[in-house]
């Protein structure tokens, strides 16, 4: 502030004020045009760039995806019905395999043995004397009760006699 002979006037005051409402008034004027100026350049570059945009360069893109689509589409329509033809194959022979597996069929030469509630018995120490049970084969089942005693020992077969040298033909020597 400027003081004139150490003293603040209210002449000095106003206009130092004055001055001040000047510099405020002429960067209002300025602001103003400035930002009309701004305002237009902006609607300009938006209307260039406006211009630029179009949906064709969209519409090729997704005409070009549902192309692609389609041809995936008819490479699938081939594959798939062979995929689950051979998928449908192997869960078939699965399970025939399965049945195979099954301990309540047994395979011919086989039986399973189970007790008067139909539960299998996997072990002679299951068993007691006089319990009854079932014998199940393949092609039915037969009804028995159990003796107590082991199995009988099976009977050696006779050994078989040890093969009797050939004659030697008539007339032909001995070479050693």
């Amino acid at each position: 502030m400027a003081v004139a002979a150490g003293r603040l006037t209210p002449g000095l005051l106003r206009a130092r004020v004055e001055r001040g409402q000047d510099r405020l008034r002429g960067a209002a004027d300025r602001l103003g045009s400035a930002l009309q100026a701004g305002v237009a350049r902006n609607e300009r570059r938006l209307l260039q760039t406006a211009g630029r945009l179009s949906p064709a360069p969209l519409h090729r893109r997704l005409d070009q995806r549902q192309a692609r689509l389609e041809a995936l589409s008819v490479r699938l329509d081939g594959v798939m019905p062979r995929r689950l033809e051979r998928a449908e194959d192997r869960l078939a022979s699965l399970s025939r395999a399965l049945t195979t597996l099954n301990p309540k069929t047994p395979k011919p030469g086989f039986a399973r043995i189970e007790d008067a509630q139909g539960a299998m018995i996997a072990s002679a120490a299951a068993l007691s004397p006089g319990q009854t049970v079932q014998i199940v084969f393949g092609d039915g089942a037969k009804g028995a009760t159990i003796d107590g005693e082991g199995a009988a020992a099976r009977p050696t077969p006779a050994p078989k006699p040890a093969p009797r040298p050939k004659p030697s033909p008539a007339g032909q020597g001995d070479l050693f």
